[in-house]
């Protein structure tokens, strides 16, 4: 439902990129607003990784880059306004937002941020 529902308002389509990048990577918010272009990594079997100090943890997390997670950054690329990766909205704002992506959805359930990171954890790394 998420991925498939068509959203014509770009700030709530954003949200719910950064949230479905959130889904397929597990990064916080906090470590999404750090996230920027040294963190990124190219093999040498051309696959890409984020490598990054978690800024709650301070420990290192070398994460492989899915397909629609490269799509995101990709799609956002030309509207970067520093070396970060994402311009990120306040998180208010993202919860905010998310409530709104939630009706527009139709799902019930109240859709926070942190519900990606729980989505990466049982779904992705499972």
């Amino acid at each position: 439902m998420l991925l498939n529902t068509s959203i014509e308002n770009k700030t709530l389509s954003r949200t719910r990129d950064m949230f479905v990048f959130s889904s397929f990577t597990g990064l916080s918010y906090a470590d999404m607003k750090q996230l920027s272009e040294k963190h990124l990594i190219r093999e040498k079997d051309g696959t890409l990784w984020i490598k990054i100090e978690r800024q709650k943890t301070k420990t290192e997390c070398n994460i492989r880059l899915l397909n629609i997670a490269v799509q995101i950054i990709e799609k956002y690329k030309t509207e970067r306004k520093s070396d970060k990766i994402f311009n990120m909205i306040t998180l208010s704002n993202t919860e905010r937002n998310l409530k709104k992506i939630a009706t527009l959805c139709g799902i019930a359930s109240n859709l926070t941020y942190h519900m990606s990171r729980h989505t990466y954890a049982t779904t992705i790394c499972l």
